[in-house]
């Protein structure tokens, strides 16, 4: 009877700690698959919406000078597209 026992709490404890970790993977990797939708719900500055309804894609060298003349004395570090 006492191996019984030392068995089921060894069963219980085991399988509350392993349970955790399986918890914890399976959270973050749900974030990691979702990490691009996760940021656009923090970050919606980084998104842009076409304002006057003609989608015309500017050059980078357009958006750096007038990124420099917005925010001078920061440094550019990339575009997205």
């Amino acid at each position: 009877m006492t191996f019984k026992k030392i068995n089921a709490w060894f069963h219980l404890w085991l399988g509350l700690a392993s349970g955790i970790v399986v918890v914890i993977l399976g959270l973050t990797g749900c974030a990691l698959v979702f990490e691009q939708e996760l940021k656009a719900l923090s970050t919606p500055w980084l998104h842009v919406e076409n304002i006057n309804g003609k989608a015309q894609v500017q050059r980078p060298s357009v958006l750096f000078r007038s990124v420099e003349k917005a925010l001078p004395g920061r440094e550019i570090e990339s575009v997205w597209y």
